[in-house]
């Protein structure tokens, strides 16, 4: 179809609520993105409640339901904030909640599903909270674990600020960014 983005879409003809259909976005870097999911707007769509997570593993309730019923139209919708501490595939379900009482029917589509990333740094360290996540499994620094910017959790004598802008693994002593050698050319 000319409007949907690369000429096609997928539509799901719901026979009940709670039917769901899943998609799968393969190794999604860690991070914290913005969703938005096409769809095409018609007078046979229901009510969708969008939810993600770890491929295989729990979904949660990302943003508010959105009704895809009205005239034939293309369009989009931001449904929320997903954050993935680890690369991964993740798993997008698009769950029937409802119907509009003018729908004849309670069919969904999708069209695309877009990740947008997002900078965020919830305690203003100058750490993203992702790579909080993947190495302490909290978004800010805390004094218990050595995990604020200036801690040195695995003492290796680089604070963890450091350690990110490095790339190294602030878990892992022997991974940190030092010079091997010096060669001088006379």
């Amino acid at each position: 179809e000319a409007g949907a983005s690369n000429g096609q879409y997928v539509q799901y003809f719901s026979t009940s609520l709670n039917d769901y259909i899943t998609f799968r976005v393969p190794n999604v870097t860690p991070g914290t993105y913005a969703a938005t999911i096409g769809y095409k707007r018609y007078t046979s769509r229901g009510i969708v409640q969008t939810l993600a997570g770890p491929a295989g593993g729990t979904l949660s309730n990302l943003g508010p339901s959105f009704d895809e019923y009205g005239t034939t139209a293309y369009l989009s919708t931001n449904v929320g904030t997903i954050t993935v501490p680890a690369i991964g595939d993740q798993d997008f379900e698009f769950l029937v909640t409802g119907k509009n009482a003018s729908s004849s029917s309670d069919n969904e589509t999708v069209d695309y599903i877009k990740l947008v990333s997002i900078w965020q740094d919830s305690d203003g360290d100058g750490i993203p909270d992702w790579w909080m996540l993947r190495y302490f499994g909290h978004a800010t620094g805390q004094a218990l674990d050595n995990s604020r910017a200036t801690d040195d959790a695995d003492g290796d004598g680089v604070n963890n600020w450091s350690e990110y802008l490095a790339g190294t693994d602030p878990t892992d002593a022997a991974s940190y960014f030092h010079l091997l050698s010096v060669t001088t050319q006379t």
